[in-house]
């Protein structure tokens, strides 16, 4: 009578040792000792109790089936499947801060901005730019000469002295101050033609050198609102017109998007309010730069047209808009 092969796990089970080699493939499992089951929580390595060991499907690589759970699609492994890409991927087209949130990334845009539109439309900023700067010499000048003109001419009538009578200092500077109007409402002229460049750079396309003169009559007189707010400012010791500088920073570039003139100064002081830092700190950088440029004659013509196109990139960004790429030749 053949011997019966023991029960797999009992006492008597043949080992490599004992010559029951040629049983050994009956039972590939590890055998788990007696009255030492697996702890509470923790998946036994061996599957559950009465549990065959099933040759690993096609597609499906050493994994156990596990019942899916309520509400929950077991996701089948199919040829040329792919599956959705993980944080890292969906994080990766990030641009940066958005507009009107970060100081620094507001500020580089808007200088970035400036001078690529003004290097892409040299010829509709430089020419008028060049045209309003000698007109506003010619005006300064000639009001210098009458006023030097009346000065000798008093000096000739006073009698012999070393000194300068202090009438003819007074006729002088009077002179060239009753001048400053003229020459102020050129340079609005030319600050409303610098606009309506910029404004036609931000809408994606390119200025004309003939509309680049002179803009809109809604720029013309908010310009004019602005300098007249500011003059009697700073005749009241200067500290409330600087006030109303930074208040209507943004009072052109609103009204070269269309706002009336009263709007336009309503919504820059409304935008001056929610972004007062990067305002002050932005006129500021203007202000040095005016001092600068106004030592040679290169940075006194390109003064205005970038000044402008800052004004019109920072008023964008506060704005909460992007940037338009300037249109290249």
């Amino acid at each position: 009578m053949s011997s019966i092969p023991p029960y797999p796990g009992s006492e008597s089970a043949g080992g490599p040792d004992d010559g029951s080699s040629a049983n050994s493939g009956a039972w590939s499992a590890p055998q788990q000792a007696q009255g030492s089951p697996a702890s509470y929580g923790q998946a036994s390595p061996y599957g559950q109790p009465g549990q065959q060991d099933q040759p690993a499907q096609p597609g499906q690589q050493g994994r156990q089936d596990q019942p899916a759970q309520p509400g929950q699609q077991g996701r089948q492994d199919q040829p040329g499947q792919q599956f959705p890409a993980g944080p890292q991927s969906q994080s990766a087209g990030a641009t940066g801060p958005a507009p009107g949130t970060d100081l620094g990334a507001d500020l580089g845009a808007s200088v970035s901005w400036m001078w690529s539109a003004f290097a892409r439309n040299v010829a509709a900023f430089l020419v008028p730019a060049i045209v309003w700067s000698v007109a506003v010499l010619v005006i300064v000048g000639i009001a210098t000469g009458i006023g030097i003109a009346v000065m000798f001419g008093m000096m000739q009538d006073s009698p012999a002295s070393d000194e300068v009578p202090a009438g003819a200092i007074f006729a002088l500077y009077g002179i060239v101050l009753a001048a400053l109007p003229f020459a102020g409402i050129v340079s609005i002229l030319w600050q409303s033609g610098a606009a309506r460049a910029a404004e036609t750079v931000r809408s994606g396309e390119r200025p004309s050198l003939g509309s680049s003169f002179v803009g809109a009559g809604r720029v013309v007189l908010t310009a004019l609102l602005v300098g007249i707010m500011v003059a009697i400012g700073m005749i009241l010791l200067y500290i409330p017109g600087l006030i109303l500088a930074v208040l209507s920073f943004y009072a052109i570039p609103a009204a070269a998007r269309g706002a009336s003139p009263g709007a336009a100064i309503k919504e820059s002081f409304a935008l001056v309010r929610g972004h007062l830092g990067i305002t002050i700190l932005a006129y500021v950088i203007l202000m040095a730069a005016s001092s600068i440029a106004g030592m040679i004659v290169v940075g006194s013509v390109l003064l205005v047209p970038l000044l402008v196109l800052f004004q019109f990139g920072l008023y964008e960004r506060v704005s909460g808009r992007a940037l338009t790429e300037p249109v290249k030749a």
